[in-house]
């Protein structure tokens, strides 16, 4: 494990995942969007400046920036996060640890093996609400704040993105969304409806996307899992994805 590629990859992931307000500070992204999802809602201390200002003040205008849209402050932290002792610092100033969550990944080609590709897959390659409208069916979204967040997240995702649908008899069976960059895909919001559950259909949504990705010259993938998941643990690892890190959040109650 190394921290350049744990730190290539979590920038791939922050890249893929696009909050609607950014702000840089001295390399630190602070990122909001309404308060849907933890990634679009935290500070991405991936990077360091020229050091202009202390880690200090870095951390007090971070807490400005979420104080004044009414939300509590929350930091991103992985093993690549800059400065190295991040966590620590946070942990001494009563931030607790939230929502540890793995990113594993895989050679695109081994994927591609062991996906069956047994349904056909259709893939926009540009924001579609044909596809949003399955996403949010199959993930159960019903308030319309969180569906509005998420549709801007979608919307403006800055490096090339897939968006996969399945559909079995002619209903939403599966969804799946993939970011190429840098020769890698990163794969977001897989979900299958109940009913086509244990069928497949996760299944065929990844290895659609890895053949897409190959088009656009990936050859490695990564995802991101909470590991209280089991089903998609199960199926990460028949799919041959390996843990490369954990991250997880620093946020205050």
């Amino acid at each position: 494990m190394t921290i350049e590629l744990i730190r290539l990859v979590d920038e791939l992931a922050a890249n893929a995942w696009a909050a609607h307000t950014n702000q840089i500070v001295d390399g630190w992204r602070l990122r909001w969007n309404d308060g849907v999802t933890g990634r679009a809602n935290s500070v991405w201390a991936g990077s360091l400046g020229d050091d202009r200002i202390t880690l200090e003040d870095r951390i007090k205008i971070a807490e400005e920036f979420y104080q004044r849209r009414r939300a509590p402050p929350k930091f991103h932290i992985c093993p690549a996060t800059q400065p190295a002792h991040l966590d620590s610092i946070l942990e001494s100033l009563g931030y607790v640890i939230i929502t540890p969550t793995d990113v594993q990944i895989a050679p695109v080609d081994s994927v591609l093996e062991l996906s069956a590709l047994n349904y056909e897959v259709n893939i926009f390659e540009n924001f579609s609400e044909t596809w949003f409208e399955a996403f949010c069916q199959l993930s159960e979204q019903t308030n319309a704040r969180a569906i509005n967040a998420r549709r801007g997240i979608f919307q403006h995702i800055a490096p090339r993105a897939g968006y996969a649908l399945l559909k079995i008899d002619d209903q939403n069976a599966a969804v799946g969304l993939g970011v190429v960059e840098r020769g890698w895909i990163g794969l977001f919001g897989i979900d299958t409806g109940v009913a086509f559950r244990k069928r497949g259909a996760a299944t065929a949504i990844i290895g659609a996307l890895m053949k897409w990705g190959q088009t656009f010259g990936a050859v490695q993938t990564y995802l991101q899992v909470v590991p209280q998941n089991t089903a998609a643990m199960n199926l990460y690892a028949k799919l041959g994805f390996k843990k490369l890190y954990q991250y997880h959040y620093r946020g205050v109650t």
